[in-house]
């Protein structure tokens, strides 16, 4: 279990009943913005956009040299990625190494599906990719597929390749790759506003507002 605030990052290996701290020698006057355990690295991504990893559960701390300005890190799919202004990287656990993927706009979330790829971006475009961000199309979505200006926009894809997008006008999802939306049924709240659509090995879970149209 681990647990973070605005500074520090503590990990318990009994439960909960006891914590440390292992971010001791990391800064501690800037907000974490992220926190993520994937093939068996800690990811710790500042508000500064500076990133840290750890091999050893956070016992040491490493900077990524990939670049300013990271916006955000994500696992999709068994794979991770960092993503920051017109541009997202890809990261080979093997060589332990960053690649650059260059990308028109500056994408919110990465989400995967093998190689394929889908990043929304920060003007309501829903870009897709066939081979692992070499090359990119935009798909042509409905106008209420995310929530409008500033808010959380992020692709949930299930194992079996259907994906899921939160809006202000309900969730919506896609059984053909993203090319057509169909909403979800809100149980009767035609403008119910979804902030977000996540799963787990139990179902597919979905935050909604009960306060009707956002947009």
């Amino acid at each position: 279990n681990t647990t973070s605030n605005a500074q520090s990052v503590k990990i318990s290996f009994d439960g909960g009943s006891n914590w440390k701290i292992i971010t001791a020698n990391l800064p501690n006057n800037t907000p974490i913005r992220r926190l993520l355990f994937y093939q068996n690295l800690y990811y710790l991504l500042y508000e500064s956009g500076d990133l840290y990893l750890s091999p050893d559960k956070g016992q040491s701390w490493k900077i990524e040299a990939i670049g300013l300005g990271l916006l955000d890190v994500n696992v999709s799919d068994s794979k991770a990625f960092a993503v920051a202004k017109n541009a997202m990287y890809y990261h080979d656990v093997v060589s332990s190494s960053w690649i650059k993927i260059p990308l028109t706009g500056t994408p919110e979330h990465i989400s995967a599906l093998g190689t394929t790829l889908f990043a929304p971006l920060n003007d309501t475009t829903l870009m897709r990719s066939d081979d692992l961000g070499k090359n990119w199309y935009p798909l042509l979505v409905g106008q209420h597929l995310f929530w409008p200006n500033r808010y959380y926009k992020k692709i949930f894809v299930t194992s079996k390749g259907t994906l899921f997008a939160a809006s202000d006008l309900g969730a919506s999802y896609s059984k053909d790759g993203g090319y057509t939306w169909t909403p979800v049924d809100n149980d009767g709240f035609v403008f119910q506003g979804c902030w977000n659509v996540a799963g787990s090995r139990s179902g597919i879970f979905g935050v909604f507002s009960n306060t009707g149209n956002y947009g």
